[in-house]
């Protein structure tokens, strides 16, 4: 009966509570660039070490 009368007594915080954005799209875009970035890195290293396999030539 009391954890009844207390849920209906707090029932109206959650509708007080007033959302507000502080910057935190900031840090996402940070980590989306970091991630492109390291795919671009990885493609060019693969592309390097490919272009080094081929054989110059008759010893």
């Amino acid at each position: 009966m009391f954890a009844e009368r207390k849920r209906r007594k707090n029932a109206d915080l959650a509708a007080g509570v007033v959302p507000f954005n502080i910057g935190s799209g900031v840090f996402f875009r940070i980590a989306v660039f970091l991630g492109e970035l390291e795919r671009v890195l990885k493609a060019h290293i693969i592309l390097n070490h490919l272009g080094k396999d081929k054989i110059g030539g008759a010893v």
